[in-house]
């Protein structure tokens, strides 16, 4: 396997690995894209390997927040912010999904969404949106639908700018 990493989109420090695996003989994987967003590590293995450490991974690039901060500008805000945000919030909350639908508007779902569980939930993004300058409306619905015809994503883009 050969692994190259290539700069994430929003900028940063966050790589997506591109692989090339040379032990396949059916079908070749090329310098195939992966759509993870990894932090990388400079600090060896502590087990002794000389690979590439990833320190934490972070989501998914194609479901990057992009939210106008209060110049205008478009700011990415990846999956785990907005995820650590809701999870943190209530120890009540044990799923939820939260989608970007519009150039500033989010909407999280989640099982028992009345009344604190809802409101610390909203706060919580709130106060982390808008650490990085972000003014969203996030709107709170109660339940959530579980999509059996494909993988689960709590954190999702659903909206894209141009």
């Amino acid at each position: 396997m050969h692994f190259e990493w290539e700069n994430a989109p929003g900028g940063g420090s966050l790589k997506t690995p591109i692989v090339t695996d040379f032990t396949r003989t059916a079908q070749a994987m090329v310098r195939y894209r992966m759509n993870d967003l990894l932090e990388l590590s400079n600090e060896p293995c502590p087990c002794g390997s000389a690979f590439q450490r990833v320190k934490a991974v972070h989501g998914r690039a194609d479901d990057i927040f992009m939210l106008a901060n209060r110049s205008g500008a478009i700011v990415t805000v990846t999956p785990d912010v907005v995820r650590n945000a809701i999870v943190d919030a209530h120890p009540g909350i044990a799923d939820f999904r939260a989608v970007q639908t519009g150039p500033a508007a989010i909407a999280i779902s989640l099982v028992g969404a009345e009344g604190d569980i809802a409101s610390r939930a909203r706060a919580a993004l709130e106060r982390r949106l808008e650490h990085l300058g972000i003014i969203a409306e996030i709107v709170v619905h109660e339940g959530i639908a579980v999509p059996f015809d494909r993988k689960l994503r709590r954190v999702r883009r659903d909206w894209s700018p141009g």
